[in-house]
């Protein structure tokens, strides 16, 4: 098949990955193609069908429930959340240039439970959200936010309305990353921003842990991006890298996971921290229109 970011059809075959969700196998029978575009550099799941049954099958009710923990660590992995969130508005408002008793507009594109947008200074964000997950926008709506359950080329927002659009780990999903950025570009200011957070294939856990990374989410994650790739995206949809954030806190465990089975882990796991500020597992950079 073509690749799904920049159309080409030279393409190798990488590894082959099982249904696997974070470090939760759901599935050893079933085998996916993990290959690298020889032209862009991004990494693709080969051969699979994107319809209604697609969805169904590889998006359970379970889906956002998978993965909680309880405990003291649960408590930990909470704190260390919440320390993500709050820099990644720090980030936001940085670039924005922020300034007392000035407000913003932000879509969440593809917002989750709401999260992200509930942990939003309210006097300093008018907060939208897009979400098609039938369950995700209910907990949504549940906690008052302003949330769309539709793609977004349906939800008809106006040209240039809004300052801020956040894409936390959702553009590995899309079956269309570059025709989705075009149509949020559309409805961003001229001096407005655009986020994206995905995983990276540049990292270690992905080079080191292969079909075990934690992050290949396999068949879900359609598309995923290193370095050059995400500036492939980027140029292919009209917007310039303006900047780049830290994910340390993000998914803290990822790297313990993906190294579970390489010859790497011991010395990995007794100096996890440096390895995983090294390893850049994922990544966040900031855009802004040509």
């Amino acid at each position: 098949m073509n690749c799904r970011l920049c159309k080409n059809t030279e393409a190798t075959k990488i590894f082959s990955a099982t249904n696997m969700h974070g470090r939760h196998l759901w599935d050893a029978s079933q085998h996916f193609d993990v290959t690298r575009c020889l032209s862009c550099g991004a990494v693709y799941i080969d051969n699979l069908s994107i319809d209604d049954d697609y969805y169904r099958k590889y998006y359970p009710a379970c889906y956002y429930d998978e993965g909680k923990i309880s405990g003291f660590l649960g408590f930990v992995l909470g704190a260390l959340t919440h320390i993500s969130l709050k820099s990644k508005e720090r980030t936001i408002l940085r670039y924005l240039n922020d300034r007392p008793g000035k407000s913003f507009k932000i879509l969440d594109i593809g917002c989750g439970q709401g999260d992200f947008l509930e942990s939003l200074n309210k006097n300093k964000f008018e907060k939208f959200g897009i979400e098609i997950n039938k369950k995700a926008y209910q907990e949504c709506l549940k906690k008052k936010l302003h949330v769309y359950d539709q793609d977004l080329k349906k939800a008809d927002f106006k040209d240039d309305f809004f300052d801020v659009i956040t894409l936390w780990h959702v553009v590995e999903h899309l079956m269309d990353p570059v025709e989705t950025l075009i149509a949020a570009k559309r409805i961003l200011k001229k001096d407005g921003i655009l986020v994206i957070a995905t995983p990276n294939t540049d990292s270690l856990g992905f080079k080191l842990g292969k079909k075990l990374w934690f992050h290949l989410d396999a068949p879900r994650h359609l598309t995923l991006f290193g370095r050059q790739s995400i500036k492939f995206l980027a140029n292919a949809a009209g917007l310039k890298v303006a900047g780049s954030g830290a994910t340390f806190y993000d998914y803290p465990l990822d790297l313990f996971w993906s190294l579970r089975e390489s010859a790497c882990k011991i010395p990995a796991y007794i100096l996890y921290p440096f390895f995983k500020m090294l390893s850049q597992e994922t990544m966040m950079l900031i855009f802004r229109k040509l």
